[in-house]
């Protein structure tokens, strides 16, 4: 006998309390949708027959969740739209931590293993991003050992074993920087899943294993960046959530502070402004107790740019102003956690210049930003010349823009990285203003060739 279906009460009471018409909720299911490559094409009839009680197929209920938390200005869980099948419930979708004391360095080293098996990660590929309240700072006694078979030839963990982990955080960040995210993301997983993972599975003293913990929580931040940049905006959430467990437990909030910017940086380019901001905030506070001008910086920039987002232009000024005063007593001893270059804190300066309205500093800044990044940095320098085209386009000045785009064309075949495929859609359809102006129209046709798969 079919199961009689009861109105969706919850349903209807989120979709008041939002000032939320059916169509628009479909709007912004299948807009949330495109973002984590869906083709969706619900209308107010789907959302007419979810409040009658039907319920559409996973993940589309974690979408209805976040489409209603943007517009709600909080988090509305899942389980409150009503359209999760009971027997889904512990199917965790969205990603989320199975509970709030999990131990961090256990999750990981198990979520790399799955990540790592090409049967199995397609199930990770389906997670949902969702905007959720990131695990306050706790002072932790880490366990002494994930559960993972440690090989025959493992040894005790030695200061050689540290610098060999160290020289490959450094590798896995500038192959990231080069070739972007999607190429070989799998590499840095097994490192952490079955080296790393072996090596905290031993009865490591306490002083080698804050390093190591660091070291792990450094790895997960990288997945968590290599992940958004191959386009998996859920998988990528969850390496940024366990980073933030394992920095905790080891102690470090330097790695707690970046993994709270980049989780920023994630929700801003998923357009979730307020979350973005408030994440950049919870960055700053993490960094107020790291006596360090390059990780200060780094945090008030991105702050910046998420106060930018919500147009709160006076504190996004000041916040720019603190950033820029930490760059002065900046080290800029090298490294990816350990530096800040400048051409990275002029881009970020020049994006949240741009949202501001300041297009001629934004202009500057932006320009500063491309001809000094490093030039194996392929991903980096492809951004930043995209990013001065858009501008030069906006501005209606199309020659000076076309000489960006063809060096963006230059870098784009060796990238793997959703993000600059993101970035050639848009200047594809900046460039299609422009019909008449010969020259754009060729790049557009390249573009399009470049953004055909395949090609």
């Amino acid at each position: 006998m079919p199961r009689r279906r009861v109105r969706n009460v919850q349903l209807r009471e989120l979709l008041t309390e939002t000032h939320m018409t059916a169509a628009e909720l479909a709007r912004a299911v299948n807009l949330l949708g495109r973002t984590e490559g869906l083709v969706l094409r619900y209308d107010r009839t789907a959302v007419a027959h979810w409040l009658a009680g039907s319920r559409p197929r996973s993940p589309v209920p974690y979408l209805v969740a976040e489409a209603l938390t943007r517009r709600a200005g909080r988090l509305v869980s899942v389980g409150e739209t009503g359209l999760l099948p009971d027997a889904e419930d512990a199917g965790r979708r969205d990603g989320a931590p199975d509970r709030a004391g999990e131990d961090g360095a256990r999750a990981l080293v198990q979520l790399c293993r799955t990540d790592t098996e090409p049967g199995r990660r397609s199930g990770l590929a389906a997670l949902v991003y969702r905007q959720r309240r990131p695990r306050t700072e706790t002072v932790t006694v880490p366990s002494p050992a994930p559960v993972v078979r440690v090989g025959p030839g493992a040894g005790r963990f030695t200061d050689a074993d540290l610098a060999r982990l160290e020289f490959m955080v450094c590798r896995f960040a500038d192959q990231w920087a080069r070739f972007g995210g999607g190429y070989a993301r799998a590499l840095p997983a097994a490192l952490l899943g079955d080296d790393v993972g072996g090596l905290l599975a031993q009865a490591v003293p306490p002083q080698s294993r804050t390093p190591l913990m660091s070291i792990a929580a450094q790895l997960a931040y990288i997945l968590g960046g290599m992940s958004a940049d191959a386009g998996y905006q859920g998988l990528a959430q969850r390496y940024y959530e366990l980073a933030l467990a394992v920095a905790d437990e080891g102690g470090d909030r330097r790695v707690r502070a970046m993994t709270l910017r980049a989780m920023s940086v994630q929700a801003a380019r998923l357009g979730a402004a307020r979350y973005a901001a408030d994440l950049a905030g919870l960055a700053v506070a993490a960094a107020e107790r790291v006596p360090d001008a390059d990780l200060r910086c780094f945090v008030h920039a991105q702050h910046a740019h998420g106060l930018a987002l919500l147009d709160e232009r006076r504190a996004a000024y000041e916040a720019l102003g603190r950033a820029e005063g930490f760059l002065e007593q900046a080290s800029g001893v090298p490294g990816p956690f350990t530096s800040y270059p400048r051409a990275g804190f002029a881009y970020r300066k020049g994006r949240t210049l741009h949202l501001l309205g300041d297009s001629g500093a934004a202009l500057s800044a932006l320009r500063y930003a491309a001809e000094r990044r490093a030039p194996h940095q392929r991903r980096l320098t492809a951004l930043s010349e995209a990013r001065v085209a858009l501008l030069l386009l906006e501005l209606g000045r199309v020659e000076e823009a076309c000489a960006h785009v063809s060096t963006f064309i230059e870098h784009y075949p060796l990238l793997t990285s959703h993000w600059s495929a993101v970035v050639l859609a848009e200047l594809q359809a900046a460039l299609a203003a422009f019909p008449r102006v010969r020259q754009a129209a060729v790049l557009a046709e390249r573009l399009r060739v470049l953004g055909v798969p395949g090609t």
